[in-house]
């Protein structure tokens, strides 16, 4: 199994009883010897020649008793040594396994720590996420609050921390446009000078961030003026200049109440302003169309210079409006 040391037989520690029977086999061995050759020295005829036989014979003994012993005790030291070898590997194979433990400890022990750090890098990224969604979020309705005020001044200041939010948070832009598109549809009071420069701020307020000429456009966004009221509505832009509408624009109903200039302005999407009011000056000089542009039943103001596109015919309705069609 991974992490376990290295496998070695077990060491086993020799008895104390071999060791005796050891010992008493050689002076067994010894004591043979001895009586073998004393035996043998008494065969000897001469008492002298004997004599010296004997001496030789337990000499010999003694010396197969030592030497014997010596092969003993040299078995047990070269067995010592062995077993030292081995408990000397064992250690090394012990210490080695635990260091790799340590560093498999280590290894994971900074893992998570790792992924502590991580998972608080995540939550402290999540919490200012939150803080500046809850941020935008409060300025964002402060915003609308002010809007909607009773005092113009008020609406004005409004209308411009919009177009600031929007400035700063592109993610918001479309939401602040269709604010102040449906601000601009609703019915406004009638003679009122302070709502009007309300309704022309918003309208440059759309207008100045429809322009490609910088950091102050904003692409991708969407106008739905439909029935609104506009006074003063300048869509020609400035080169880059031409005016772009990539999808639908759509101002049916729409009450143009000043001078209107789609100059250079593209349609790129169908164009319809059928039943608009132009109450001032009308120019599409140079404007292109992808679809034919449909203005069924609108009206526009008699006695004014108008620059209609190829396929509106004016008929004069009464003294003060002219009745537009398609061909």
């Amino acid at each position: 199994m991974q992490g376990t040391p290295p496998s070695d037989r077990q060491l086993r520690v020799m008895p104390w009883w071999l060791v005796l029977i050891g010992l008493l086999l050689a002076a067994a061995l010894g004591w043979w010897v001895l009586d073998w050759l004393l035996g043998e020295a008494d065969r000897a005829a001469q008492p002298d020649t004997r004599a010296t036989l004997r001496i030789d014979a337990i000499r010999t003994g003694l010396t197969v008793v030592a030497g014997t012993g010596g092969g003993l005790a040299l078995l047990l030291a070269a067995r010592r040594q062995w077993i030292s070898e081995r408990a000397q590997r064992h250690q090394e194979a012990v210490a080695a396994h635990d260091q790799a433990h340590r560093e498999r400890v280590q290894a994971h022990a900074e893992s998570v720590a790792e992924a502590g750090q991580r998972h608080q890098e995540q939550q402290a990224a999540a919490a200012e996420h939150d803080a500046a969604e809850r941020r935008l979020t409060e300025l964002y309705t402060r915003a609308v609050e002010l809007l909607g005020n009773d005092n113009a001044a008020v609406r004005l200041g409004g209308l411009h921390a919009l177009e600031r939010l929007g400035q700063d948070n592109p993610a918001q832009r479309t939401t602040i446009v269709a604010v102040l598109c449906a601000y601009l549809r609703m019915t406004p009071p009638d003679d009122d000078a302070r709502e009007t420069e309300v309704r022309r701020t918003a309208q440059r307020v759309l207008t100045r961030h429809l322009r490609a000429d910088g950091d102050g456009w904003w692409p991708g966004v969407t106008l739905d003026l439909t029935g609104a009221r506009l006074d003063g509505f300048d869509a020609s832009g400035y080169t880059f200049r031409q005016a772009r509408f990539a999808d639908m624009a759509l101002f049916r109903w729409t009450e143009f109440g000043g001078e209107t200039w789609f100059e250079r302005t593209r349609f790129e999407g169908a164009a319809n302003f059928g039943r608009a009011r132009f109450g001032g000056p009308v120019s599409f000089a140079g404007a292109t169309f992808a679809r034919t542009l449909l203005v069924d039943q609108a009206r526009a103001v008699a006695g004014a210079s108008h620059a209609w596109p190829e396929g509106v015919t004016p008929e004069r309705l009464d003294d003060d409006w002219l009745l537009l069609t398609d061909r």
